[in-house]
């Protein structure tokens, strides 16, 4: 994988994160180094 399939546009970060809140998915961000990390919560899931 190259670094420009490595990157993910803000655009689709942003979508993705619409598609959970509505379906009112609990998310919360985080960063590590140069990456952006998208913890979600599934209830019945560990």
């Amino acid at each position: 994988m190259n670094e420009e399939q490595k990157m993910m546009p803000l655009s689709d970060l942003l979508d993705f994160l619409e598609k959970l809140e509505t379906a009112k998915i609990y998310y919360q961000l985080g960063k590590i180094r140069d990456s952006v990390l998208v913890e979600i919560a599934v209830p019945g899931q560990r």
